[in-house]
């Protein structure tokens, strides 16, 4: 028996060989050409196949022609099916193996999956890198995990990037590096400054490719490391990739080959390329970030600076507030020396001008014991100044109670010191009069409505005789509380049927005021 088969002319040129030649190799050995990595798979599937002869056969093999080509031809194989013959296990009666089959050659589709799989993992490898590099926004941390992944992936024997100076030398500011190469990180490159054309190319996004065995340049041909210079070997193979930052060339990153020479394969450039439209996303978010940073830490900086400041003239205002409550004080102890021989009817007097001293020094004590330097707390001012008053005229809180309503309402300086006067005058003349029993009651609220504080100062006394008329008396202090209702724009109303009532409503001035 032999083996019948009519050969086509594109079956001899996926082969490679003429007709003569490729019937004289299938009589020597089918699996002439069968390539070597797949022999051990091929042997076990037609020893597999023996056992199931009923079934069809698709099988692929890779076979390298004469030529060093390496081709993919797919098989596929049935059995003859006979009918009204003697066949046993699909053998004819003269021993042949009944079954037809069918080759094609399907090189271009395997070396079309080749290449998806390729750009899959490329971009799988792309986006590995990317996610590494995005995974800080610190410029140093972001150039030191580029070359570490770029030197991983590429093999090469350094891999680094460094700076363009304005004077045109360079400082390697990043680099990974393979035994037994001496690292330059930190070195200053002197020698061979980018070419003008070059450096065009670079602006426009190109990258710089040297390969090939008639390739090499001496690059870093002589760079300065601390107090040494060094002389670099030359570059068997090189590419580099720019760094581009409000349209100037920021730096380079360079993969260097120098023990042999090697041919980048073109979806090694592509990635870089790739990975250059990338790399300069996420460099200038860091440069923007480092930025904001630097100007961050200016403004803190300055900040401080200003607190320091701030605190300074705290600490002289409390200062200023702590000598004037003195110098009040002194005033008033100074009254009550010079009048303290005088009738009675001075001594009155005088106490009225020192309590209204005293007001006001109160006022200057709790700005200096207070932080803020411009606000008074009313509620602490209302109390202490009732303190004071009851001791003055010596009366009893016990006897004469009073309520305060105040919460939460604070006032500058200027427009204490008016509103102070007025509560002082006020209960001043409660004490003095609204109680001849010496019992009774004083109520004093201080509000916000609106746009609008109310002060009321009631007491549940005797009240003010019919026929004075507080806008026309005499009384010193009740001329005040006019005078100072009238500089902060209010209006004061009084009602004198339940005891006595005077209630001061003014605006809420704004800070610009």
């Amino acid at each position: 028996a032999g083996i019948k088969s009519f050969i086509s002319s594109h079956w001899l040129s996926v082969k490679s060989v003429g007709y003569d030649f490729f019937v004289a190799s299938i009589r020597l050995s089918l699996f002439l050409y069968i390539d070597r990595l797949y022999l051990w798979e091929l042997f076990f599937t037609f020893f597999y196949c023996q056992k199931l002869l009923k079934h069809a056969l698709k099988y692929e093999w890779r076979i390298v022609t004469p030529s060093g080509k390496i081709k993919w031809l797919q098989i596929y194989s049935m059995p003859e099916r006979i009918e009204n013959l003697d066949v046993t296990l699909l053998k004819r009666k003269n021993g042949d193996i009944a079954r037809h089959g069918i080759m094609l050659d399907i090189t271009e589709l395997k070396l079309a999956e080749a290449r998806l799989l390729e750009q899959t993992s490329q971009q799988e490898l792309l986006s590995i890198i990317t996610q590494r590099i995005r995974s800080s926004l610190q410029l140093e941390e972001i150039l030191n995990i580029t070359v570490t992944e770029i030197h991983k992936f590429f093999h090469g024997d350094r891999t680094l990037i460094y700076q363009v100076l304005d004077n045109g030398t360079r400082l390697v500011v990043a680099e990974s590096v393979s035994a037994p190469w001496q690292s330059i990180f930190n070195a200053i490159v002197w020698d061979n400054i980018v070419p003008e054309d070059l450096y065009k190319k670079y602006l426009q996004g190109n990258l710089y490719v040297l390969h090939g065995e008639s390739a090499s340049e001496l690059e870093l041909k002589v760079i300065s490391l601390g107090n040494e210079y060094i002389i670099c070997p030359p570059i068997k193979a090189k590419l580099a990739m720019p760094i581009i930052n409000n349209n100037q060339l920021w730096g380079l990153i360079c993969i260097h080959q120098y023990d042999s020479f090697r041919y980048w394969q073109e979806w090694e450039i592509d990635l870089m390329k790739q990975l250059s439209s990338q790399f300069t996303i996420i460099f200038q978010q860091a440069t923007l970030y480092q930025q904001v940073q630097i100007e961050l830490a200016s403004k803190e900086i300055l900040y401080q600076q200003l607190e320091n400041e701030l605190q300074q003239k705290k600490v002289l205002l409390k200062e200023v507030h702590h000598r004037v409550k003195n110098n009040l004080q002194v005033m008033s102890s100074l009254l009550r020396m010079q009048f303290r021989k005088t009738p009675p009817e001075v001594k009155i007097l005088v106490e009225e001008y020192q309590n209204r001293i005293q007001s006001m020094a109160l006022l200057h004590a709790q700005l200096h014991r207070n932080d803020d330097l411009d606000q008074i707390n009313f509620y602490n001012y209302i109390s202490d100044l009732l303190v004071n008053l009851f001791q003055c005229y010596g009366k009893s809180p016990t006897s004469i109670t009073y309520t305060i309503d105040a919460s939460n309402i604070s006032l500058p300086l200027d427009r204490s010191i008016s509103l102070g006067l007025i509560i002082n005058e006020l209960i001043s003349n409660s004490l003095k009069y609204a109680f001849p029993t010496g019992i009774g009651k004083i109520n004093i609220q201080l509000l916000q409505k609106q746009q609008q504080y109310h002060l009321i100062v009631a007491d549940n006394g005797i009240g003010i005789p019919a026929n004075i008329i507080l806008e026309h008396t005499d009384s010193l202090g009740m001329q005040l509380v006019f005078s100072l209702v009238e500089q902060l724009e209010g209006a004061l109303i009084h009602d004198g049927e339940k005891g006595t009532k005077f209630q001061v409503i003014f605006p809420v001035w704004q800070n610009t005021h």
